[in-house]
């Protein structure tokens, strides 16, 4: 019997690791592809704005 409690008292604190653990990586995970996409969309619109520069300075 006192075996069995030490059992279910371990198996629950494993398993609720195990959630927490799960969780905060799927957390970073979708923080890092947020950043991701912020930037990249940062780098396109600097790399529209040279390529438009660009543009102006051979018509002028």
């Amino acid at each position: 019997m006192k075996n069995n409690k030490a059992f279910l008292l371990s198996a629950f604190f494993c398993t609720t690791l195990f959630i927490c653990s799960g969780l905060l990586i799927y957390r970073m995970h979708t923080e890092y592809k947020a950043e991701a996409a912020e930037a990249k969309s940062v780098q396109l619109h600097a790399e529209n704005r040279e390529t438009a520069e660009g543009n102006k300075i051979l018509k002028g």
